[in-house]
């Protein structure tokens, strides 16, 4: 099985700490979130694809370094077009069942095994109704845990962690932009279900810590150290 993890990004919301550093290599307690993520892959991936852009030179770099073992390939993404347009920069590397992931959040090898046995999935938190997470995406589920629809906090606890299990066709429907101008992923899997008629399982998650601001390291060691993590 595959997996793309999608490296590009600027993290403007992480500066300063991202003017000479890509966002996937911010240490958390000592080792890389990109370290961290890869470390947690499911024993059922054995071909990783990066998408890469800001300072990629870096994280190629690094991950050489650290995995000489990895089979890995890299992706350069010319612009930043969004979270789909990533995904569809992979588009000829592909075949059959892959994960997308984030390459700034963190996630448990546990959850991320639930996903490899789905063929279309999107993997969610129940999350406090409050403004304080309202950045998020969530998700309408009905009785099944099949994707119903994207709402705005206060009407689903159910939140997007940013993990996705696709197949080769999802290449074979159009890339849905957002308010942004750039091309969602969310959205695209979504206009799969209502669109196409396909069935988008919502996969419950046990434990996710999304680094999108410099705070957010420091809950980032608390978490971990409490969850246990190295």
């Amino acid at each position: 099985m595959q997996a793309i993890i999608m490296a590009a990004g600027k993290g403007a919301r992480m500066l300063p700490l991202t003017e000479t550093t890509p966002k996937p290599l911010l240490k958390i307690s000592g080792k890389p979130i990109l370290e961290r993520i890869i470390r947690e892959m499911p024993d059922e991936v054995s071909e990783v694809i990066i998408v890469v852009g800001y300072l990629k030179e870096q994280v190629i770099d690094f991950i050489k370094e650290a995995f000489p073992d990895l089979d890995v390939k890299f992706v350069v993404e010319e612009g930043m077009r969004g979270s789909a347009y990533a995904v569809y920069a992979c588009k000829d590397l592909m075949h059959g069942r892959f994960l997308v992931l984030n390459a700034d959040d963190l996630y448990r090898k546990e959850d991320l095994q639930k996903m490899v046995r789905q063929d279309l999935a999107m993997l969610c938190m129940r999350m406090p109704t409050t403004e304080e997470y309202s950045r998020f995406n969530r998700f309408l589920v009905d009785k099944d845990m099949n994707y119903q629809g994207i709402v705005s906090y206060q009407h689903s606890e159910w939140t997007n962690m940013g993990v996705y299990a696709l197949t080769t066709e999802f290449f074979n429907v159009p890339l849905v932009r957002i308010k942004s101008g750039e091309f969602g992923l969310p959205q695209t899997v979504a206009s799969m279900a209502t669109d196409y008629g396909k069935k988008v399982k919502i996969v419950e998650g046990t434990f996710w810590v999304p680094v999108g601001h410099p705070p957010d390291i420091q809950k980032a060691e608390a978490m971990l150290e409490k969850a246990g993590g190295q």
